[in-house]
C-alpha cells in the first residue's frame, strides 16, 4: 500500500510542477529523452503491421509518436 501512495505522490508532484502534458510529468527529463527512447524503440525491426502494447503510466505519446513519424 505504501508503494502505491509513493507513486501516486511522485506523480501528483510531477504533474503539479510540470503540467500533465509535460513528459516531466511522467519522470522523463526532457522531451527529447522522451523522444530518443522511441526513436531506439523503432529500431528493434520492422514494426510495420505489428502490434505494440504499450501499458504504463504515460500520456499515450508513444502512439503518437508512431502516428506523427513517417515509416
Amino acid at each position: 500500500m505504501l508503494d502505491n501512495l509513493y507513486i501516486q505522490k511522485f506523480h501528483a508532484d510531477k504533474i503539479e510542477k510540470y503540467g500533465s502534458e509535460s513528459a516531466q510529468s511522467l519522470a522523463w527529463f526532457s522531451a527529447d529523452d522522451q523522444l530518443k527512447r522511441f526513436e531506439i524503440l523503432t529500431q528493434i525491426g520492422d514494426l510495420n503491421d505489428k502490434s505494440i502494447l504499450d501499458i504504463g503510466s504515460g500520456n499515450g505519446d508513444l502512439c503518437y509518436y508512431f502516428l506523427t513519424v513517417p515509416s
